[in-house]
C-alpha cells in the first residue's frame, strides 16, 4: 500500500490552506479545506488523477 502524501497551499492573504490528500490508491486525490482561523477542516471532493503532482497546482491569494 502507498504511503499518504499530503501538498498544502497557503493563501497568501488569507488564513487558508488547501490541502491536496493523496487516498489509499495512487490514482484518488481529495481536497481538504483547512481554516486557520477556526481551526477547521472541510473535506472536498474526490479527484482521480493517475500522475497528480503538487508543483501545477495553486490557491489564490484571497484563498477563493
Amino acid at each position: 500500500m502507498p504511503k499518504p502524501k499530503l501538498h498544502l497551499y497557503k493563501a497568501r492573504d488569507a488564513h487558508i490552506i488547501a490541502i491536496l490528500r493523496r487516498g489509499s490508491k495512487r490514482t484518488k486525490w481529495q481536497l481538504i479545506h483547512w481554516n486557520l482561523d477556526d481551526d477547521t477542516f472541510t473535506e472536498g471532493q474526490w479527484l482521480l488523477g493517475k500522475s497528480m503532482n503538487g508543483k501545477y497546482c495553486a490557491i489564490s491569494p484571497d484563498g477563493q
